[in-house]
């Protein structure tokens, strides 16, 4: 059984996890939050982001080992906007950014992945390949 970061074994004894990385989800969809929140949570800590103003808040506060971010976003810049911003910046330059989206166009992918994304998804997705791609970049 799992309690914040601590572990206990069947006869109730507590052992130390291992360390469980943050993981931001950023969309505005709730079902897609919630379908990745499903697929992920047992393995990470798993935060979330209905907004670009939001996600970068939550980035500045929690500094999570990874985010996945949607491009189409309410706020005052959209996902590729915060990309390019998290690149620029050494704080935060190093958090990989997987970049989930509908736009599924090469000159898109492109687009993402020339501003620093370490990976681009298109919706819809396979839960077990998103679950792959994150356990492979954190």
């Amino acid at each position: 059984m799992r309690l914040g970061a601590v572990e206990f074994d069947r006869k109730g004894y507590r052992r130390l996890a291992a360390e469980i990385h943050k993981i931001l989800i950023a969309d505005d969809q709730a079902d897609i939050r919630k379908l990745v929140r499903l697929t992920i949570g047992r393995s990470f800590s798993v935060l979330e982001a209905g907004d670009t103003d939001t996600a970068f808040e939550l980035i500045k506060t929690e500094l999570p080992r990874l985010v996945m971010l949607d491009i189409m976003m309410p706020g005052s810049m959209n996902g590729l906007g915060l990309l390019k911003m998290l690149k620029a910046d050494p704080a935060y330059q190093s958090i990989p950014v997987i970049l989930v989206s509908a736009l599924a166009q090469a000159s898109d992918q492109a687009a993402g992945l020339g501003l620093g994304a370490a990976a681009y998804i298109t919706k819809p997705f396979s839960p077990v390949a998103l679950v792959n791609l994150v356990k492979e970049l954190t």
